[in-house]
């Protein structure tokens, strides 16, 4: 399903199945807007989001603030039905090329096709800010189990805003290293050195640069929880170990 396709047919719901176009549809008319802000499309996503299953991005509720950046084209802070329709037919059935370039658009704050060293720092910083957050309460959610089915006890959203809090520190205490990582992007897709990547140097580079090719894939969830995969965009130990045996001790409890 990764045919290419025109601008306006992925608005229209090009790639998507039947099911899902008239999920979104029925959602979108419930809402009765025009645009959607982040709060009105989180809600949205929810009646949605089963029938989107198989993409992890959307799958994951606590990503739905990456995913409203990578829709939010404009840049406005709200998202078109058109937006809407083409991100989510991408996120989902795009090829790695077009998940490149929504990374790029995200990227491009002011939207004039070039990004600088701080348009890519600024959205490397909120890709992991969001990533931090699930890997975090993937943790989290093990450690403290026994407390999630407690009554009087709201545990899911003392972890989320835990790991809200942690994800900024990360982010913070991370600055220096994910500017070495926007240098060596810049190093290898700005060839004419002069401080400026452009659409076209990206999608060339896109496949071939590591840090470009894990940026994209962890903005548009390809591999979100692949603690490898931001590892390799800020050279960090990301105690893989700990995530993976946390993965096993759920699967035990479940069983």
């Amino acid at each position: 399903m990764g045919e290419s396709v025109s601008k306006a047919d992925l608005a229209r719901g090009a790639r998507m199945t039947k099911e899902q176009r008239r999920a979104l549809d029925d959602a979108w008319a419930s809402c009765g807007e025009s645009h959607l802000n982040e709060v009105k499309f989180g809600k949205l996503m929810g009646q949605v989001r089963r029938f989107f299953s198989d993409c992890i991005a959307i799958r994951e509720v606590e990503f739905n603030g990456m995913v409203f950046h990578l829709l939010d084209s404009e840049h406005t802070g709200l998202i078109s039905r058109e937006s809407l329709f083409a991100g989510l037919s991408l996120l989902t059935y795009g090829n790695a090329k077009e998940k490149a370039m929504l990374a790029f658009n995200f990227a491009d704050k002011n939207g004039d096709g070039r990004l600088t060293k701080e348009e890519l720092k600024h959205s490397i910083d909120v890709t992991i800010f969001y990533t931090q957050i699930i890997l975090t309460m993937g943790l989290a959610k093990t450690e403290f189990a026994s407390l999630l089915d407690r009554p009087g006890v709201d545990a899911l959203e003392i972890i989320r805003n835990q790991a809200i809090i942690s994800a900024q520190q990360y982010v913070d205490s991370s600055s220096s290293l994910i500017l070495d990582t926007v240098n060596k992007i810049f190093a290898a897709a700005d060839d004419n050195n002069d401080g400026i990547i452009t659409a076209d140097d990206w999608l060339k580079k896109c496949e071939v640069v590591p840090e470009i090719r894990c940026f994209f894939k962890c903005a548009t969830g390809v591999k979100l929880r692949d603690p490898t995969n931001m590892q390799s965009i800020i050279a960090m130990d990301y105690h893989v170990s700990e995530i993976d045996l946390s993965e096993a001790e759920a699967a035990r409890k479940r069983s």
